[in-house]
């Protein structure tokens, strides 16, 4: 079968159908075409087939991978057995073999617990609207801001045919784009000109370019701008005592027995990147539905109130002991790096 036999890292030949794990270190480098975007379409696949918690047979693959729209712009033999490796890899599956001509070979992929519990964060996680937001304005403005000419202006129309216009593994409707790109125009992240090629074109703006650099999501960045920004100084009547002055992240004390702390505005930045750095991770962790909504709610109570020291390292603690388990469970090495760095950024707010 073309595209099946490979060479492993030793120049050795192995044979992904027979041997994966044996080609595991030579895939590494091709297998970089599977994306967890492309993961996450395929398992989507093969649950709208009805493939789901059934084991998939082995010839499904390839119309699965069609189904997804996976197959463009790659050899198909060769990305089916880079997606192969990849889910096996990440025990979403492991392989069915059966004996033929004196060699094992894969017949099916049977879904693992971990694959059963991604496909049903997945089915969940596509009704999240909000978090469905996050990540479409997050990724237009973006997008429009990939070209190489910042005068450059894209269609919208062309967002369709990006890895980012698929969330959860479902393709995002270009309706829902459209509606997105008028959101992001009116909050002034993108502009419109209606003349480009008679079509609708937009690029990013200047304050879009700031949004970008914030790490946080649009609604984030949007609520911080409609913040007004705090005070240079304080003054405090306290049992009849008069203090005054700058007190930036100061513990000021007032009475005999009053101790009274005031915090203004120092860690702001850093807990709101590390609230947006929390949320962009989540849907790479691979975590149980409980766990998922029980992250998401300690995430908005640290937004609400992390700026309160006791309040913030209590909320830090919950998150802790779910973020710990997940470094092991994130679907990608890219996603491991971002557990650590909030991992690394939460520690260093609250210790």
């Amino acid at each position: 079968m073309r595209g099946v036999v490979r060479t492993d890292a030793r120049g050795a030949r192995c044979n992904v159908r027979t041997r994966p794990e044996a080609c595991v270190p030579a895939l590494r480098f091709s297998a970089m075409h599977v994306s967890a975007n492309h993961v996450d379409r395929f398992l989507r696949a093969a649950y709208d087939w009805g493939e789901h918690p059934h084991p998939i047979g082995f010839m499904r693959v390839q119309e699965i991978i069609k189904s997804a729209r996976l197959r463009v712009g790659y050899p198909d033999w060769n990305y089916q057995d880079d997606m192969i490796n990849t889910v096996l890899r990440h025990g979403l599956f492991t392989p069915e073999r059966e004996r033929s001509r004196k060699r094992d070979l894969i017949v099916r992929l049977v879904w693992t617990e971990v694959g059963l519990r991604r496909i049903e964060w997945l089915v969940q996680q596509s009704q999240n609207r909000v978090a469905l937001h996050d990540h479409l304005h997050t990724s237009l403005v973006t997008w429009a801001y990939t070209p190489a000419s910042a005068e450059s202006y894209v269609r919208p129309s062309d967002f369709e045919s990006t890895d980012d216009c698929w969330f959860a593994g479902t393709r995002i409707p270009l309706n829902v784009v459209n509606l997105g790109v008028s959101y992001l125009a009116q909050e002034g992240l993108l502009e419109y000109d209606q003349r480009k090629a008679g079509q609708l074109a937009v690029r990013t703006t200047s304050k879009g370019i700031r949004f970008l650099h914030s790490n946080q999501t649009v609604r984030d960045f949007m609520a911080a701008a409609s913040q007004p920004p705090p005070p240079d100084s304080v003054t405090n009547h306290y049992s009849g005592i008069y203090v005054g002055g700058n007190a930036t992240n100061a513990n000021l004390a007032s009475g005999s027995h009053n101790p009274q702390t005031i915090n203004q505005g120092g860690g702001s930045d850093a807990l709101a990147s590390l609230v947006s750095q929390l949320r962009q991770v989540a849907p790479a962790l691979g975590l149980q539905a409980a766990d998922a909504e029980d992250l998401a709610e300690e995430v908005d109570a640290l937004e609400r109130e992390g700026a309160e020291p006791s309040r913030g390292r209590r909320i830090w603690r919950s998150i802790m002991r779910i973020l710990t388990p997940a470094v092991t469970t994130a679907i990608t090495a890219e996603a491991e790096h971002a557990v650590h760095a909030a991992i690394t950024a939460g520690t260093d707010l609250f210790s």
